[in-house]
């Protein structure tokens, strides 16, 4: 009888313990509101103080023509189109670390856009030292992390 009693007991309290959850579950439904919040705007993707560290780190790096010091700033999926060919990121890194020292080789960034859609940014970039004329390139640029992902030359006229 004892363990009879007991075994109502305890059958009971689960009984009192799950009641009390459906109802306590029931009522924050009725008393909780469910926002979606819109995404945030990317404020740095347009942000001309953005553009420009990216280009300052980048003519930091490639300064000293380190190969190791700036092609991590190259995804390793990294495509540059030029004027004849398209060129991959060994190429271009080996490119820009064949330069002399003695040359000026450095990038002005002319002007940044968002694309919104891939949080990426797209720089107009001057760069100066190669091919003994200036060439305006369009880069894509991943704001958060340096990366280049790929770009292309904008001016073929100096090849010509």
């Amino acid at each position: 009888m004892i363990f009879f009693s007991k075994v109502l007991l305890v059958i009971g309290m689960v009984f009192a313990i799950v009641l009390t959850q459906e109802l306590n579950f029931q009522n924050s439904q009725l008393t909780t509101t469910t926002t979606v919040r819109p995404r945030p705007d990317i404020v740095f993707c347009d942000s001309k103080v953005m553009a420009t560290n990216v280009i300052t780190m980048f003519n930091k790096d490639v300064f000293d023509r380190n190969e190791t010091a700036f092609e991590w700033r190259f995804v390793p999926e990294f495509k540059f189109t030029g004027c004849l060919d398209t060129y991959g990121k060994d190429e271009v890194v080996q490119k820009i670390a064949a330069v002399p020292r003695k040359v000026n080789l450095v990038a002005v960034y002319e002007d940044v856009r968002c694309d919104e859609w891939y949080h990426m940014m797209i720089l107009n970039v001057t760069v100066y030292g190669i091919l003994h004329s200036p060439m305006l390139t369009e880069i894509v640029v991943n704001p958060l992390y340096h990366e280049i992902k790929n770009g292309r030359i904008l001016d073929c006229i100096h090849l010509i």
